[in-house]
């Protein structure tokens, strides 16, 4: 991953990617008195720094486990809390399909807490999913939206919380399926991003997180809020 933060953030001219973003779906908690987590947190944030010293913006998933980072201090998660990460909760309806209005409820599994989340995205829940062990009966209701252009398409219902997400599905790669994770919202994050530099142009990480600041929508509790750091991402506002 270090080598391929430095890759990604390397002029094209000095052999790298050149990249203006960097989106990283991964991520894991670690004890910080762990074997090993000093000294990999430096050299994380060794990478962190250079690619924000080179002008590029990173996004990182902020995991999966639920866990409140403002009231434990023991564990460490990374790249998340690395120096100079955007760090991107998720975020989902509960019963879209059965007509719910409010798409940014904090996802259930999503970490959260004021030390570590930046920024909200879409990232899709399964709060909805009734658990059952075959050979028992599916307990799970199906429903029924419009698919477009014509037609339906029919799932069971807590599927229409997650996110359409690109991935592979055994030996096929390069398709599209239901997908609820944090690794799902902070893609999304990082598009927004790379919309404010294909808009403003190259203004640099410090610049790209002030337009998503600027642009966010304030949810939750005013100003930095847990689940929500700064706002949940809105590209139509970043680029207007």
């Amino acid at each position: 991953m270090i080598r391929g933060i430095v890759y990604a953030a390397t002029p094209i001219a000095q052999g790298g990617a050149g990249a203006d973003i960097i989106n990283m779906s991964l991520g894991a908690i670690f004890p910080r008195q762990g074997v090993g987590a000093a000294q990999l947190a430096v050299a994380l944030g060794k990478a962190t720094t250079y690619a924000y010293q080179q002008g590029v913006t990173v996004f990182a998933a902020a995991g999966n486990a639920a866990v409140d980072f403002d009231h434990t201090a023991n564990i460490i998660d990374l790249p998340a809390q690395s120096p100079h990460v955007l760090a991107i909760s998720a975020l989902a309806p509960e019963g879209f399909a059965l007509g719910a209005t409010d798409y940014d409820d904090p996802a259930s599994y999503t970490d959260f807490g004021q030390s570590v989340i930046d920024f909200g995205a879409p990232g899709g829940d399964f709060r909805l999913f009734i658990p059952f062990t075959p050979p028992a009966p599916n307990p799970n209701p199906n429903c029924s939206l419009p698919r477009i252009p014509t037609g339906l398409i029919t799932a069971p219902c807590y599927v229409f919380d997650y996110v359409i997400s690109p991935g592979s599905l055994g030996p096929v790669n390069n398709v599209y399926f239901f997908a609820a994770g944090t690794s799902m919202a902070t893609p999304a994050a990082a598009a927004v991003g790379a919309l404010i530099i294909e808009k403003y142009g190259r203004i640099g990480p410090a610049g790209v997180a002030a337009v998503l600041r600027h642009s966010a929508d304030d949810l939750g509790k005013p100003g930095n809020d847990d689940f929500y750091g700064l706002g949940r991402v809105n590209a139509l506002n970043a680029v207007q």
